[in-house]
């Protein structure tokens, strides 16, 4: 699966690059999205590799993490989209 649109209308796509919204401003970590798989029952999660940490520094080491695609939208604990895929 390329792309998944959520229970919010968000048209979700590997390639797109993400940010954690943050309403304190103390930074935002982004990420690129790598895959989308199943999480459970009808749920979807977006596989998505680290792209820059808090500080805006690329991380020590590469990891991904999984995020749940209902949360990818701009709300005060969710995500924000950065880049579209090509």
């Amino acid at each position: 699966m390329t792309e998944i649109t959520t229970r919010h209308g968000t048209v979700i796509r590997v390639g797109q690059v993400w940010a954690d919204v943050d309403p304190g401003g103390q930074g935002f970590r982004t990420f690129k999205v790598v895959a989308i798989e199943p999480r459970r029952g009808t749920d979807r999660q977006a596989v998505c590799e680290v792209l820059t940490d808090w500080d805006g520094e690329p991380p020590q080491r590469a990891r991904a993490v999984r995020i749940k695609v209902d949360r990818m939208r701009p709300t005060s604990n969710g995500y924000r989209l950065v880049e579209e895929a090509l």
